[in-house]
């Protein structure tokens, strides 16, 4: 997660803090994966190996993708300039 954030180019305290935010997802994937593991032996191995490899991939992924959907929609991104304050 500090690799793609620091990629993005993200601020400090995003890089040091935003994996919190994905760790609830992350481990409610990993449990339902080791769950399908224990109830479908047949074929639980290689499900639980797929989904430990798509979590792993949306913890490196997402991080930037977000960034740049919310810097093209606006949402995100330079402040606008809201000229000098009168005090």
């Amino acid at each position: 997660m500090r690799v793609a954030t620091a990629r993005a180019g993200a601020d400090r305290a995003v890089t040091q803090y935003a994996w919190w935010a994905l760790v609830p997802q992350a481990g409610i994937a990993l449990a339902l994966a080791l769950l399908v593991q224990r109830t479908f032996p047949s074929f639980g191995n290689e499900a639980a190996v797929i989904v430990f490899g798509v979590v792993g991939m949306n913890e490196l992924i997402a991080p930037v993708l977000l960034k740049l959907a919310m810097q093209r929609s606006g949402e995100a991104g330079r402040r606008p300039d809201a000229g000098p304050v009168d005090h």
